[in-house]
């Protein structure tokens, strides 16, 4: 027999607890069953031979009452209740704080099988006691298959009630059940078994929820459209239970889904009330009559925790009409086919569905149909039952992944835990799975698509890439035109990039891995000094361990907008004040013609959506702040006089020699680059490069031609601006709109904003109904990395004293002088570094390589930084930081510092070039660069100790471009050449 076993590896404040109600709340229930009347006897609650046809009989109630009042013994099935193991969690959810009672058998088998048993209503808790007290009767601690977890769904018994102030709906509960589990220890993975309510639950939870691995129901809804369905092998008289059912039987769902606060005050507010509603339940859908005493316990369980009210709202969620008559309108769950799925007949139910209808739902790899039982079948048929799900358990488990596996995960342990699903982290999360097949490996996502900037939710109209077809893609997965619709010469919709990096995860099995809507708050060293536990605000985790861990968030998660004087009087007025990054969210409001628009900002996201109003004939105001970097530069795809192809010609290798790189004798052209950047000679060919770049893409842009345009010239050579760089991509002609006068250009600040007005630094007032902030984005990873100071420690942005002494600063900036005189001719910039947000930092990011955290990379790897970077090779940048990243974390880089110092002093070289090279990019708060990004490659394949020269003969390589086809095939020479060394 089993008996009570600490719980594995719960990683929170886990309560025991006990049942016991107090003696004052029974002799209240006595005394209001003594006093409450009792109607006389109609003609429908007292038909002959025991018909029940109109519901509850006046004999049944009487003699129900009479047993409750003077034989039912409470404290004898309160202390049979507390024979069991019964917990109390607590869960911060999003909707609020929640406190979940549960009982649970754990097992001490290391591969025991975590499952959930969900009730519905008018179940609890109690109806899976029977089950419960056979299997601890047949196995040990030792030997149990499996850790049993019986929760009360918030609302009913002892768990907590929903909250007050918010909607809850199944998905929520499906969510707080997920944590439950995952709390419990159980991140690797669990199976959940449902009935009633507890079988939508548990098809929710299959459909949304990647942890739980596999489901098994003993009621199913009917498919939405039946007409067409194989009835053949249902029994007719099932299928007539079900109709009569819906026709007589169904009311009270529809009363509980339609006016659930009117029947929980009447169940509430009466004892016999609830019994006449609950009894009738118990009478009508079990195939004998339910013993009284079953009854009584469970309606005096309602009655006691005071929980008839609360329990109700999962029919006003999903119970509504649907087709066919189908009540349950769950058609949208169907649940992945790589989760098995397993369906119970039982001829009593309400609606016993038929097996090929079930198959509908799902994976159906279970069925067994039983010649008796009704809708309690833990109850009623408790030996078929466990037969069922033991079976079931046992045929599913390999499929599910648990067969000799610890399916205890210590916090939701894993191997890597990736956050951010874009470009980055996808291909972090796509090579380490690659070159590690049996890690386990989970990308946190906080929006609910893949893509990053490129994700669903954040597709505006008219969105395309810079790039054209055949330069922005991983390299070992070409965007060909038949897949993907995109022709040669075309920039790319947003649409299709975020099409593409879904098929991408998904053709590499990182898709499956990705747990969607979670956001990471808080990062911390294990308390063994070894790995990180992530604590996360989402719809599934709360906390987890990762032994190694990449953050992969980028630099646009977080956005910036700048305070403004009288913000809060602008949108008390109706006026729409958002960042451009819920562009999307609103255009139906900004699109009205009626409205007036302006946009704060010289990027190209304030160009893409001036135009996306204007094309529209919304009025635009673009205000480019005065005391800022002015406008971006912008350029046609193909410049200079050869009309060369723009991201080809920043991946030609003789012209990424006409750039000063810090890192750029990586390239083994270190004496070409020399003579470039120190002879008098190579200085003037660099400048006169320079100048005919930026003259050329001016004229073709042609600013001059109107003196509206000419406001959108930018202030500075295109020599000191980054990736900042945008393409005129529209399909219409943006400077015409300009010159038009329906894009209204002002260089100005913003003063302040008023009651439908926008005020500016040189006396001009707006007339406006929005502000757009294209004001950029906060430049540090959006979470926070605890103890404080750990950030600075990392290499990251941070408040806190500075990493690098100013001597150090003073010597780095010494050697990128003399290396490239040029960067002493500073340009005057009224903010260097581009936007300026209240979190500056006096420390900018600092890793080696722009990855790794330089003053203990030699000692504790199990942490990297993805796409800290901002380049137009995203790719291709992503694609060598992955492979770099999956061999620092693994110990198998051929070419590492030779000391913490020089890893720190190399990181803060390249950080300080930053801020001298690209001053007016981004440098001087991250790492920005064009066409530094060839030699930047080069370098990581040095010191992956793979070939960094691809093209096969030196003319190729000096003068052909490079693009995602040279490094296809990177990953595999580096796992080759790890297994000759090997």
């Amino acid at each position: 027999m089993t008996s009570s076993v600490a719980l594995p590896n719960a990683n929170s404040n886990v309560t025991p607890f006990t049942v016991r109600v107090s003696d004052d709340s029974l002799e209240q229930l006595k005394e209001l069953l003594r006093i409450t009347p009792i109607t006389s006897e109609t003609y429908e609650s007292s038909l002959p031979d025991g018909d029940r046809k109109f519901g509850i009989r006046h004999d049944w109630l009487l003699k129900a009452i009479k047993e409750w009042r003077h034989t039912f013994d409470w404290r004898k099935h309160e202390g049979h209740m507390n024979t069991f193991d019964h917990f109390h969690m607590n869960i911060d959810d999003k909707v609020g704080k929640l406190h979940v009672h549960f009982v649970a058998m754990f097992s001490k088998k290391k591969d025991a099988v975590p499952l959930m048993l969900l009730h519905g209503w008018p179940g609890s808790f109690l109806e899976f006691l029977p089950a419960l007290d056979k299997l601890r009767k047949r196995y040990l601690t030792d030997d149990l298959p499996y850790h049993l977890i019986v929760p009360s769904l918030p609302g009913y018994a002892f768990s907590s009630p929903p909250p007050v102030d918010k909607d809850f709906g199944i998905e929520d509960i499906a969510r707080v059940m997920d944590q439950l589990m995952l709390k419990l220890g159980f991140g690797n993975g669990y199976m959940v078994q449902g009935g009633d309510v507890g079988s939508k639950i548990a098809r929710v939870m299959a459909v949304k929820h990647d942890t739980c691995k596999v489901n098994f129901c003993i009621m199913e809804d009917c498919p939405d459209d039946i007409s067409n369905m194989d009835c053949s092998a249902a029994k007719e008289e099932g299928l007539q239970r079900g109709r009569e059912f819906l026709r007589t039987g169904s009311s009270y769902a529809v009363q509980h889904a339609t006016k659930p606060s009117t029947i929980g005050f009447v169940l509430s507010s009466n004892p016999v009330a609830l019994l006449a509603w609950i009894g009738e339940k118990y009478l009508a859908w079990t195939e004998e009559d339910s013993p009284m005493s079953l009854i009584l316990e469970s309606v005096r369980m309602y009655w006691l925790t005071q929980c008839a009210a609360t329990c109700l709202w999962p029919y006003r969620i999903f119970y509504t009409p649907g087709v066919n008559g189908n009540p349950h309108n769950m058609a949208k769950y169907k649940i992945p086919a790589s989760k098995p799925f397993g369906y119970s007949y039982y001829p009593h139910k309400m609606y016993p569905v038929p097996r090929s209808w079930a198959a509908t739902t799902g994976n159906l790899s279970f069925f067994r149909a039983h010649e008796k039982g009704g809708h309690f079948a833990a109850v009623e048929q408790t030996e078929a039952f466990l037969k069922d799900l033991e079976e079931f358990v046992q045929e599913s488990r390999g499929a599910a992944g648990f067969d000799d596996s610890d399916t205890v995960g210590r916090l939701g342990t894993y191997d890597l835990v990736v956050i951010g699903a874009g470009w980055y982290g996808l291909a972090v999360a796509a090579t380490y799975l690659q070159v590690n097949p049996d890690a386990t490996i989970l990308v946190l996502e906080a929006q609910s698509t893949v893509g990053g900037v490129w994700s669903e939710e954040r597709q505006y109209p008219d969105l395309k890439s810079n790039n054209m077809l055949g330069t922005y893609e991983y390299p070992d997965f070409p965007m060909d035109t038949e897949t993907f619709g995109v022709k040669p010469g075309e920039h790319i919709p947003g649409h299709v990039i975020h099409r593409y990096l879904s098929d991408y995860a998904k053709k590499t099995g990182v898709y499956a891995r990705i747990q969607f809507e979670t956001k990471v708050l808080e990062a911390s060293r294990n308390s063994d000094g070894e790995g990180w536990i992530l604590t996360t605000e989402s719809s599934a985790l709360a906390t987890l361990s990762a032994r190694k861990l990449v953050v992969a968030t980028g630099l646009t998660s977080e956005p910036f907008i700048p305070s403004f004087t009288g913000a809060e009087l602008f949108t008390k007025s109706n006026g729409l004040l958002i960042h451009s990054r819920e562009f999307n969210k609103h255009t139906s409001q900004l699109f009205n013609k009626s409205t007036s628009v302006t946009v704060l900002g010289g990027s190209k996201s304030a160009w893409d959506v001036a135009y996306a109003c204007a094309s529209r004939d919304v009025p635009v105001n673009l205000v480019i702040r005065s005391s800022g970097q002015g406008p971006t530069w912008m350029a046609p795809p193909h410049v200079t006089p050869f009309k060369a192809w723009l991201e080809k010609l920043v991946h030609r290798r003789f012209l990424t020699w006409l750039s000063p790189c810090i890192w750029g004798d990586e390239d083994g052209f270190s004496t070409v680059r020399k003579f470039l950047h120190t002879s008098w000679l190579g200085r003037k060919a660099v400048d006169a490069f320079w100048w005919v770049l930026s003259s050329d893409a001016n004229a073709l842009m042609g600013w001059n031609k109107h003196p509206e345009t000419m406001k959108l010239k930018p202030r500075h050579s295109a020599f000191w601006t980054g990736s900042g760089l945008g393409i005129l991509n529209f399909e219409g002609d943006f400077l015409g709109l300009v010159r038009e006068g329906r894009v209204k250009v002002f260089l100005a600040d913003i003063e302040e904003l008023g009651e439908g007005v926008v005020r500016l630094s040189d006396g001009t007032e707006l007339i406006t109904d929005a502000v757009v902030c294209a004001t950029g984005w906060k430049a540090r990873p959006p979470l926070q990395f605890l103890p404080e100071g750990m950030d600075a420690k990392l290499g990251l942005p941070s408040n806190t004293a500075q990493m690098y002494s100013q001597k150090d600063i003073a010597a780095a900036d010494a050697e990128i002088l003399s290396r490239f005189p040029k960067l002493r001719e500073q340009p005057k910039t009224p903010i260097p570094g581009g936007d300026t947000s209240a979190d500056d930092t006096n420390q900018p990011f600092t890793l080696y390589r722009f990855m790794a955290p330089p003053k203990h990379m030699l000692e504790d790897n199990d942490i990297a930084f993805a796409g800290m970077i901002t380049t137009i090779s995203t790719p291709l940048c992503a694609y060598l930081q992955a492979l770099w990243i999956t061999a620092y974390l693994s110990n198998t880089l051929s070419r590492l510092p030779s000391s913490a110092l020089e890893a720190e002093m190399t990181a803060l070289l390249h950080s300080r070039f930053g801020r001298w090279r690209y001053t007016c990019g981004y440098g001087a708060r991250f790492p920005d660069f064009v066409f530094d990004a060839v030699p930047y490659l080069d370098m990581l394949m040095r010191d992956l100790g793979i070939k960094e020269k691809r093209k096969g003969g030196w003319m190729s390589e000096i003068f052909e471009a490079y693009g995602p086809e040279d490094y296809k095939s990177v990953v595999g020479e580096w796992s080759e050449m790890q297994k000759k060394q090997q």
